[in-house]
């Protein structure tokens, strides 16, 4: 065997920008992965680094949206056009941030606050249990709805 292929993620994610700004209807990731003849795991890592490019930019977002079974990747101009994928992952990401912060209790609980894996796993779990509290200062506060 030769040696592992390598990728120019870069050059990916660019071509995989234009491809969607021209593809209202949106691509598969088995769509993508021809497209840019590389195989479905590459696919996923371009569509992280694009989700991540566009993360500074202003009001573009890579999203997906359900077609049967598969996802269909597009690319969304307008926040409103992404709202309703963006409130079901916040609501996601609220319900996992208190599941996290029980796991996070259990594995305090069990370790040694001393060690540096200790320090840390205490870190994580005030990081949880303040993020959840603020997210309830803000549910507390009204005035519309919230995940």
């Amino acid at each position: 065997m030769g040696r592992p292929r390598r990728y120019d993620i870069d050059d990916l994610v660019n071509r995989l920008f234009d491809a969607l700004a021209d593809a209202p209807e949106g691509w598969t990731i088995y769509e993508i992965s021809a497209y840019l003849d590389v195989p479905c795991w590459v696919a996923s890592r371009v569509i992280r680094s694009l989700r991540l490019l566009l993360g500074d930019v202003d009001q573009i977002n890579c999203v997906y949206r359900k077609d049967g079974r598969q996802r269909r990747y597009v690319l969304i101009g307008n926040p409103e056009d992404a709202k309703e994928r963006h409130d079901i992952r916040l609501a996601t990401y609220v319900a996992n941030i208190e599941t996290e912060r029980a796991i996070w209790r259990s594995i305090v609980a069990e370790s040694d606050g001393r060690t540096r894996e200790g320090r840390k796993a205490r870190m994580v779990l005030r990081y949880f249990t303040r993020l959840q509290e603020d997210l309830a200062d803000i549910d507390a506060e009204g005035g519309g709805t919230v995940a």
